[in-house]
């Protein structure tokens, strides 16, 4: 079956400020789901599950490394394809193609992920489990 990307709403106004448009975003996300996470797009870089707090583990958060220019180091995404610029996603628990776009970070992301006993990342919880009930 084929992935599909979906996005929360509001989102595309804050890519669109840093350059994306939601409708390339959501075909390079496609490609990359569906090739099995092999192939992918110059700007987008290491995907990883979130793992802290550990009871968001059941959840299925992970985000995507993205290079935003302007904001992203060139070196230490040329080295390594990591960022401090997230996209953050989930997919849904009976159909893993079903993949919904929760946030985007472009700025801060370790640190925002992070800050106030991970309170962002328990929010992300919920819209998660909401959308893992329904796919």
């Amino acid at each position: 079956m084929a992935a599909t990307v979906t996005f929360e709403d509001n989102l595309e106004s804050q890519l669109a400020a840093k350059g994306f448009k939601l409708t390339q975003l959501k075909e390079d996300l496609e490609l990359y789901f569906n090739s099995e996470k092999t192939k992918r797009v110059a700007y987008l870089g290491k995907d990883a599950p979130y793992r802290d707090p550990s009871h968001v583990q059941d959840s299925e958060i992970h985000h995507i490394h993205i290079f935003v220019k302007g904001i992203s180091c060139p070196d230490t995404w040329n080295a390594a394809k990591t960022s401090n610029s997230y996209i953050v996603y989930t997919f849904g628990y009976f159909d893993e193609d079903a993949i919904r776009v929760i946030d985007f970070l472009s700025e801060k992301a370790h640190e925002r992920s992070r800050a106030n006993n991970y309170s962002l990342i328990i929010k992300y919880k919920v819209v998660a489990d909401n959308f893992r009930t329904k796919f």
